[in-house]
């Protein structure tokens, strides 16, 4: 097959030592050719604002995509002289739960018809609520741009 052409992939792999060779088998699907149950994780950073400036604006339980410039000041207390990081999509939701937050694994998923967020919190036994902001970014090269998002939220005690 020639793999000519642009190409903007992220593999996860496990560590691998200096100077290995190891070899790389593709498959290649069209995207109409895809199952209905086929998934793939995007690759996500945790976004942070700094320090000076806060998230606003935001529901619970809902996914604000923030694709444009302009988007990105409507949900931030910051100055004219920060902006969203270029070619850059932000995921923002915030969540309420009743105990203080341990741990938060965070998955963005494309699948056929949609797009899904998986947040899986690990909650304290302290029962003080706790209210965060979760904000991720991913670069347009990794995946097309996202029209919606639902999102899926499993808590653990």
């Amino acid at each position: 097959m020639d793999a000519s052409g642009t190409w903007a992939s992220i593999l996860m792999i496990k560590k691998i030592e200096e100077k290995s060779n190891f070899y790389l088998c593709v498959d290649t699907l069209q995207w109409q050719n895809v199952p209905s149950n086929y998934e793939m994780e995007i690759f996500t950073l945790d976004y942070f604002l700094p320090e000076s400036c806060q998230w606003i604006n935001i529901m619970d339980s809902e996914v604000v995509i923030i694709e444009e410039k302009e988007q990105f000041k409507n949900y931030t207390t910051c100055s004219e002289n920060t902006d969203k990081p270029p070619y850059a999509v932000i995921l923002l939701t915030k969540i309420s739960v009743p105990s203080s937050i341990k741990t938060i694994s965070k998955k963005l998923l494309k699948l056929k018809s949609k797009y899904e967020l998986n947040l899986e919190i690990e909650l304290f036994n302290d029962n003080q609520p706790e209210e965060r902001i979760i904000s991720l970014a991913y670069f347009y090269g990794s995946s097309p741009y996202i029209s919606n998002v639902e999102l899926k939220i499993n808590i653990i005690n």
